[in-house]
């Protein structure tokens, strides 16, 4: 039963941690035209331009609510800066999504 109990506030703890993090970040989610070895390089040089994008625009912010309002009034910039890598037809949007977990270095 201890163990049973342990484990369950240990699985709360870290679900509070996830949503605690989820509501402080911004995941850029970038999708290729395939799996292609050549669609992959692509979207890295996408995933690239608009992260060195993002850096500039973002180096002086400090809210969460201030990041989505500068994200959102760029969009196009970015749409823009992806075509001019992309082969494909690109759109962007600032919205929630749902992914799946992702493990980082230590979190």
């Amino acid at each position: 039963m201890l163990l049973i109990s342990l484990t369950m506030l240990l699985a709360a703890k870290a679900e509070a941690q996830q949503v605690s993090l989820a509501e402080k970040l911004l995941r850029v989610h970038i999708i290729a035209n395939s799996d292609s070895a050549l669609d992959q390089q692509e979207k890295l040089l996408v995933r690239d331009r608009i992260l060195t994008l993002s850096n500039e625009l973002l180096k002086d912010v400090n809210s969460i609510d201030e990041v989505k309002n500068i994200l959102s009034k760029n969009l196009s910039l970015f749409v823009s800066e992806a075509e001019k890598i992309s082969n494909f037809p690109v759109k962007a949007e600032l919205c929630k999504a749902i992914f799946p977990t992702r493990h980082y270095d230590n979190f």
